[in-house]
């Protein structure tokens, strides 16, 4: 892994977290870091890489829902 880059993987089984946007009651928006196994973990900063996995990861539910309404 390269040193410069913040570690995208679990703490705990080091398994791959999903980053997702989470938006609060007072439009503030955070991105939460979730693992797959432990559930959620954190809240990571609003620094790439992180703002891109969250924005890849909406867009990819985007997708997936408008496949269920066709």
């Amino acid at each position: 892994m390269n040193d410069n880059m913040p570690d995208t993987r679990c703490p705990k089984c080091r398994r791959d977290c999903i980053f997702k946007w989470q938006e609060f009651v007072n439009g503030t928006r955070h991105i939460q870091q979730k693992c797959p196994v432990h559930g959620y973990l954190k809240y990571a900063p609003k620094v790439e890489p992180y703002i891109s996995l969250a924005n890849a990861y909406t867009e990819k539910n985007n997708i997936i829902q408008k496949r269920l309404f066709e």
